[in-house]
């Protein structure tokens, strides 16, 4: 029946009303002749309304005439008579029609994109990563499958161990769970080595299961094996174990660079020009003339906002701001002590920025070369530090160490031991 009511209204309906002495003759005349009568009231004792379609409407005649009912026509109602009543109302019919092209459009393509769930990778990279398999705004909501996309996304960002993609309306959310870094330790079941992480000389041995290989002041470099997995004596014969323990060394860490005396430095003037700019979808309108820039030496720092509707069906718009300062460069000079100051505290803060969290720095050693315009500057730290690293045993062929030698080392241990960790 809901569908009869559509098709009518599409095709137009008249509201009836019939005034007669028998109204159920007239009511049951028309159903015999296969007229359709809907939303049938009685309104006294020989009057009704009704509805009836716009075609079925002349078959009436004869029925009224045989059994004696006035028909007047109550209303006109559907689209045809919708849009002859409005029909010299162009520029409302073409803003109606507008609108419903909108609403098909923004229903049926991507409005917005919403990213959440993500620290270290940036939303653009994840945007662009989504537009390299064909996702971006203003595609087709069935030109997709979220599924192969949350797959497609884990295989192509290294940084990303999750993802859940789901539409929402005409928009698409998208959540992230980034990589965790992986941990170096290895099961205490597995056997394994210690070896080297950096280079050193080591200072400290406290090895708790493993045989050791190396003793105090010995010298070694990143991979070097320090403790084996692998031990071999006379009474138990050849086993795994899994090596552990602390193997602390003397790592020295070096940066240096070449500083001049003479420098440029820019300085900000204070004037500073704003220009904004709207984008929705891949429409965008500039509220600025010129696209140059407004200096020639600047600084530029471009914010962006989204402004979206609760609604997910219509897209966001997009804000922006480019925010321009004029900087002024100015020549400047410094003795070679100022250089020096300059050179080692900026040095100094890329080495702390490489040292590992548990390094003691013992020593912090700053040398310089002048020359005429420049000087190059050096600086050295030197930390105690564990430098032990557990490694997987993956095959051994014979042993790594010969069996006398690594007893005449375990002695000399025993006889030196290395200071305990602080």
């Amino acid at each position: 029946m809901l569908i009869q009511k559509l098709i009518c209204f599409l095709r137009g309906y008249l509201v009836i009303q019939a005034d007669s002495c028998f109204p159920e003759r007239f009511i049951n005349i028309c159903i015999r002749r296969n007229i359709l009568l809907w939303d049938i009231k009685k309104l006294g004792d020989m009057r009704m309304r009704a509805n009836i379609s716009i075609r079925a409407f002349p078959l009436l005649r004869e029925i009224a005439r045989k059994t004696r009912t006035h028909i007047e026509i109550a209303d006109k109602r559907g689209l045809p008579f919708f849009m002859h009543r409005y029909r010299k109302r162009r520029f409302a019919a073409a803003g109606l029609a507008v609108f419903l092209l909108m609403m098909w459009y923004f229903s049926t393509h991507v409005m917005g994109i919403t990213v959440i769930g993500n620290e270290r990778v940036s939303e653009a990279v994840i945007t662009e990563c989504m537009e390299r398999f064909g996702v971006r705004l203003g595609v087709r909501l069935n030109s997709f499958d979220t599924d192969l996309l949350q797959n497609q996304m884990m295989t192509d960002l290294a940084d990303i161990a999750w993802v859940g993609a789901a539409l929402k309306g005409s928009r698409l959310y998208v959540e992230v769970r980034e990589r965790l870094e992986p941990l170096a330790r290895i099961d205490q079941n597995t056997p394994c080595n210690l070896v080297a992480e950096h280079d050193g000389v080591i200072s400290g041995l406290e090895v708790r299961e493993g045989q050791t290989l190396v003793k105090v002041n010995d010298a070694v470099t990143a991979g070097d094996l320090l403790v084996s997995g692998i031990m071999d004596s006379a009474s138990q014969g050849m086993r795994y174990v899994h090596s552990f323990g602390d193997i602390y060394a003397t790592t020295w860490y070096k940066k240096e660079g070449e500083y001049p005396l003479q420098y440029e430095e820019k300085i900000e003037t204070g004037n500073v020009k704003k220009r904004y700019r709207a984008q929705i979808l891949k429409c965008k309108v500039n509220f600025y003339f010129n696209g140059r820039p407004p200096y020639s030496v600047y600084e530029k720092i471009e914010t962006k906002q989204e402004y979206s509707l609760p609604i997910d069906i219509f897209p966001s718009l997009f804000w922006s701001c480019d925010t321009y300062t004029e900087q002024q460069v100015v020549q400047k000079s410094r003795t070679e002590q100022e250089t020096i100051e300059f050179a080692a505290q900026e040095l100094k803060a890329q080495i702390e920025s490489e040292l590992p969290p548990d390094a003691e720095v013992r020593n912090i050693a700053v040398t310089h070369t002048a020359s005429d315009q420049t000087v190059r500057v050096a600086v050295e730290y030197e930390c105690r530090e564990n430098i032990a690293k557990q490694s997987m045993i993956d095959k051994i062929d014979v042993l790594p160490y010969d069996i006398g030698e690594v007893q005449n080392n375990s002695e000399t241990t025993q006889e030196n031991p290395g200071q305990p960790a602080r």
